[in-house]
């Protein structure tokens, strides 16, 4: 967990939903195909006991490693 706000708010949606348009709100939004999309995640209960999806600590961190590999790729071809 951070203890922070982040800048802007990244949300991945299945290619077959749809999302609103949010307003006045940082948000940088992906779409993948419902395969993809679902690789990796799992169902919790909110501390309000909710239900919800998120994406499980491997998978966070396959995507946290393929953007570091992705950003010295770029710096090496400056």
């Amino acid at each position: 967990m951070i203890d922070r706000t982040p800048k802007i708010y990244e949300i991945n949606f299945s290619i077959f939903n749809s999302h609103t348009k949010f307003i006045d709100v940082p948000l940088k939004t992906y779409r993948q195909t419902n395969k993809l999309f679902q690789i990796g995640t799992e169902e919790i209960i909110s501390p309000r006991g909710h239900k919800g999806r998120t994406y499980n600590l491997k998978r966070t961190l396959c995507d946290i490693e393929k953007e570091i590999v992705q950003t010295l790729k770029r710096l090496n071809k400056q």
